[in-house]
């Protein structure tokens, strides 16, 4: 196997990533899947096979097939005939035993609703929720995928500022402080939605844990959701994100009962691998989200600026309203006082002057200066003009 995989690398210029070994159905063969990215080719992405099998006589002969990893869940099936049928001859001509027939499950290309992406699936498998890229889906024996799952994670230190703005943490929220524990943030996860859910609390635990990037981890080990159908062997694949109120994880995960694994793995593994995303659908989905976004804050502005015109529109009638009261007020005071207003044509300028005054200075200069008939009275010159600070400013003093 590892003669194998080495020329593998050497064909491709990229080590194989491999999963689990398993024993191939109806057969004496060993097998994994792999992948890889193919530097002789471009960084194409390719999945594959190999599979071993012992030909008599401490003998081995090995076999491999592969393919671009989008079409590799259409061809897996033709290509394992054609591994078993390349190995059968040797193994018959070693042992004189007559071949068993095997077979890789089929899968079936399989859309999500709302068109955001398709996967395959084998008889009996369906999906069980799909949507904006990602997927669940669950087989026949207890075996279930969940794939490109976007998990949204409030840290406890942001709440505060989320409500400040008037926006409510969701009722569905997970509530967990990042620390770098991907794996603890995502049990977190599992364990609040099945309390808010009233079930049993799942719990992993964990074989190996590969860190592949500063904010990715690949985890192996055994989920327990304790419905009574037992441990689940499990491969997952974390990855976070952040917001700015918020951060995240996507999850990959894929999950087989424990006394399936040598049968099932292959089958997780090749669904996996048939996981197509639509990415001008999620692109237009994203158009459509900021639309929504921008349509939202529109309105919010809109109801602003509606909000503001009718509150200046008030304040303009309170004012005009106070206005007369002081023009009034004024033309009174100026008859109590014996006094008029007098405008100077050429100024422009007003003053309140002693009526022998204001008649004398229109007396002598008709064409510069006149009286100012109270109705004329200007605010803020002939009379003081209140505001609603100066207002509160008297009530103050």
């Amino acid at each position: 196997m590892g003669a194998t995989l080495r020329n593998i690398q050497a064909r491709f210029g990229d080590r194989p990533q491999i999963g689990k070994f398993f024993r191939a159905r109806g057969t004496d063969s060993v097998a994994t899947l792999f992948t890889l990215t193919s530097k002789t080719q471009g960084g194409k992405r390719i999945t594959g096979m190999v599979m071993v099998s012992m030909l008599g006589g401490n003998q081995a002969g090995a076999a491999v097939m592969y393919d671009d990893a989008a079409r590799f869940g259409k061809t897996a099936n033709a290509l394992f005939q054609k591994l078993s049928e390349a190995l059968r001859p040797a193994a018959n001509q070693s042992t004189g035993a007559p071949a068993r027939a095997s077979s890789f499950p089929a899968l079936r290309r399989t859309p999500f609703p709302d068109g955001s992406g398709s996967i395959g699936l084998p008889a009996g498998w369906r999906i069980t929720s799909a949507g904006a890229g990602s997927v669940r889906a669950s087989g026949p024996n207890g075996e279930s995928v969940a794939l490109a799952v976007i998990y949204q994670i409030y840290d406890p230190s942001w709440i505060s500022y989320l409500t400040a703005n008037g926006r409510p943490v969701p009722l569905e929220a997970t509530i967990y402080r990042y620390q770098g524990d991907l794996l603890g943030a995502w049990l977190a996860v599992g364990q609040q939605s099945a309390q808010k859910q009233h079930q049993p609390i799942p719990t992993f635990v964990a074989t190996s844990t590969t860190k592949l990037s500063q904010d990715s981890l690949l985890v192996m080990g055994e989920l327990d959701f304790h419905d009574g159908k037992g441990p689940l062997v499990s491969k997952i694949q974390l990855g976070k994100m952040t917001s700015v109120t918020s951060w995240g994880m996507m999850v990959h995960r894929l999950s087989v009962p424990k006394r399936l694994v040598n049968e099932e793995w292959a089958t997780v593994t090749a669904i996996k691998d048939t996981l197509n995303q639509n990415q001008a659908a999620l692109d237009q989905m994203v158009r459509a989200k900021q639309a929504e976004i921008s349509a939202i804050g529109q309105a919010a502005s809109d109801r602003a600026r509606v909000e503001g015109e009718a509150h200046d529109r008030y304040n303009q009638s309170v004012r005009a309203v106070w206005d007369e009261q002081n023009r009034a007020g004024k033309a009174f005071e100026n008859y109590q006082l014996d006094r008029s207003q007098v405008k100077d044509n050429d100024t422009g300028e007003h003053a309140t002057l002693a009526n022998p005054d204001a008649d004398w200075l229109v007396k002598v200069n008709p064409n510069r200066f006149e009286i100012v008939e109270p109705g004329k009275y200007l605010p803020g010159v002939d009379f003081r003009q209140f505001s609603v600070t100066s207002l509160a400013r008297s009530a103050l003093a």
